[in-house]
C-alpha cells in the first residue's frame, strides 16, 4: 500500500517559455457613422472644451436613435455608468493597440468577447440623447486619445459632408 507520493516538478526554463502575443498595430478604418448626425442638437468636437474633450460628443434630438458599430471588432468591456447607461469598449482586432469607446449607450446586449460587424446595432443613445465616441491608442503603458476623423473611410466622411459643422 502506498502511503504517500512525492511529486517532483523541475524548474521552468526559457526554452519552454511562451512568448507574449505581439500587439496588432494596424489602425482601424471607421466605415460606418456611429449615429445619424441629422438629429444633432449639440456637438462637442474632439479637442473641444478648451482642448480637454478626448472624444466626439453629441446630444441628439432623437433619444431612441440606434448606435452603430463604426467598424468590425470584438467587445473588450461593458461598464455601467452612474447616469444609468453604459460604456462599451471594442477592439477592432484581437490584441489591438487601438480601442474604440462608445460612451453613454443604453440597452447594450453584448458581452465581453462578442464579435461585432461594422454597422451592427450596439444599443441606443444614452440618457438625454447623449453619445460619446472615442478612439484610443495604447503603447508602452501610455494611452493617447486620437481624433477619430483621421480614421474615417471615404464613405463615412461623405455622409458627414452635408453637415459641414460636424466634419
Amino acid at each position: 500500500v502506498l502511503a504517500g507520493m512525492l511529486l517532483y516538478v523541475s524548474s521552468c526554463s526559457d526554452k519552454y517559455a511562451i512568448a507574449p502575443l505581439a500587439k496588432d498595430s494596424n489602425p482601424p478604418s471607421l466605415s460606418t457613422p456611429f449615429v445619424s448626425v441629422a438629429s444633432t442638437k449639440k456637438y462637442v468636437p474632439f479637442g473641444g472644451n478648451g482642448g480637454s474633450n478626448p472624444s466626439y460628443e453629441l446630444y441628439l434630438n432623437d433619444t431612441n436613435q440606434v448606435v452603430l458599430a463604426t467598424c468590425k471588432g470584438f467587445v473588450k468591456s461593458v461598464e455601467a455608468n452612474a447616469e444609468g447607461d453604459s460604456k462599451l469598449i471594442l477592439e477592432p482586432r484581437r490584441n489591438s493597440i487601438y480601442t474604440i469607446i462608445y460612451n453613454h449607450v443604453k440597452n447594450v446586449t453584448m458581452v465581453i468577447g462578442d464579435s461585432i460587424a461594422a454597422g451592427s446595432a450596439l444599443g441606443k443613445v444614452g440618457v438625454g440623447g447623449r453619445i460619446s465616441f472615442q478612439l484610443n491608442k495604447t503603447e508602452n503603458n501610455a494611452t493617447l486619445a486620437l481624433c477619430p476623423g483621421s480614421f474615417r473611410s471615404e464613405e463615412h466622411t461623405s455622409e458627414l459632408q452635408s453637415h459641414h459643422d460636424l466634419v
